[in-house]
């Protein structure tokens, strides 16, 4: 083994990373973008209001599930009504180097070449949208990708169950739903894949219930609203594109159609034949399904980088065998560059819609035979050296 390999075991990339975040905190300086309007509209829940259209803050109405309430209701508490922002940023370190933790695991189980897991801690963006945003994405991503977890030891009540928590904080963690169903179906057969899916409604109709009763119309339609308007000033993704064709309904009719294509064509081709029984199978399944979510989004703003930025060095390294190491080098260079440029340009979206369509494409021709056949290679290699 080599000495950098040796280096980049999940506990020392943890602790570089604990290091790096308490190099920042005291740092770099916190930006205020959404943290008032959440402690606002917290604030009306905590004084007694239960209809989300008056549940506001800067701006505007809340527009998130219950279970995101219930979060920011605690951190409202916990930082001195939502004043002592230091707290909530030290806070969101924790949680921060919780989800790192959580899959750096995923990582090391699944058998992912150290490399891809030193690329989880090198993000600008990642640690500003953590510890000096206080964004509920990455919160979201941690119960996420904790459900993965569990999921993998087969703990599958469990693993529902905090999965349905995720949507609950942030609805984009549906975008995981095709692959954790392929999952459930694949290992647990029908009956008990119904057993899964009610868990997963029993906690939104938990986390709900206030809301449900008092204004079942409201909240529903803002909590898990689809029709929402996206506005174009802030797409780091589309800025390419004019106006009107991005506000276009067709457009977006277009993304969701090849979204779904693309999740059938995996389902088909990969998923259905995969040995979701193995724990490398299950957490590359999840993630792309993901991935592939997230590749024909209608839009993405910055902290939704969090969607998706642990999945793409495993899918790199895992599923999209057939791309040369320094194709996958670029691609996750130029995400990297497409989320850092602030704000966006047609140049910083093209670069990032290029580095999709290439992980995409990697996505769609490569398979597990290719991803067997490169560890036979690799092991012979080793086993060469050895001798």
């Amino acid at each position: 083994m080599s000495l950098l390999s040796k280096l980049a075991t999940p506990k020392l990339i943890l602790f570089a990373d604990v290091v790096l975040c308490c190099a920042i905190l005291f740092v770099m300086p916190y930006t205020e973008i959404d943290w008032i309007a959440y402690m606002q509209e917290v604030k009306g829940f905590l004084d007694g209001e239960l209809d989300y259209t008056r549940m506001q803050g800067d701006t505007g109405p809340l527009v998130y599930p219950g279970g995101f309430v219930y979060l920011y209701s605690a951190f409202y508490y916990l930082t001195n009504n939502g004043t002592n922002v230091f707290l909530a940023q030290l806070i969101f370190a924790a949680l921060y180097l919780a989800t790192t933790a959580v899959v750096l695991h995923l990582y090391s189980i699944s058998h992912v070449p150290f490399v891809y897991s030193v690329a989880l801690v090198l993000s600008r963006r990642m640690h500003s949208i953590f510890l000096l945003r206080l964004f509920n994405d990455g919160v979201a991503m941690l119960f996420a990708y904790s459900a993965v977890y569990w999921t993998v030891w087969r703990h599958w009540s469990l693993g529902a169950l905090l999965y349905s928590v995720a949507v609950s904080i942030k609805m984009n963690v549906f975008l995981m739903a095709p692959g954790l169903l392929a999952v459930w179906l694949q290992q647990l057969g029908a009956l008990r894949t119904i057993l899964c899916l009610i868990i997963c409604a029993l906690v939104q109709l938990l986390l709900g219930w206030p809301f449900l009763v008092a204004y079942p119309v409201q909240y529903l339609s803002k909590a898990f609203e689809l029709s929402r308007v996206f506005t174009y000033k802030w797409t780091v993704n589309y800025k390419f594109l004019d106006e009107a064709t991005f506000e276009s309904p067709t457009f977006g009719l277009v993304l969701l159609a090849v979204t779904l294509a693309s999740w059938a064509w995996l389902w088909i081709t990969r998923w259905s034949k995969r040995r979701n029984d193995s724990v490398r199978g299950i957490v590359q399944t999840i993630m792309e399904s993901n991935m592939v979510g997230v590749v024909f989004a209608r839009t993405l703003h910055y902290q939704f980088y969090s969607w998706f930025f642990h999945c793409v060095p495993l899918l790199l390294a895992l599923s999209c065998v057939r791309l040369h190491w320094t194709v996958k080098l670029a691609v996750w260079g130029c995400m990297e560059y497409g989320f850092t440029v602030y704000p966006s340009t047609a140049l910083s979206s093209g670069v990032l819609m290029s580095s999709f369509a290439v992980m995409w494409i990697g996505l769609m021709i490569s398979s597990d035979d290719d991803l067997d056949a490169d560890v036979k290679t690799n092991n012979a290699q080793k086993h060469k050296k050895g001798n």
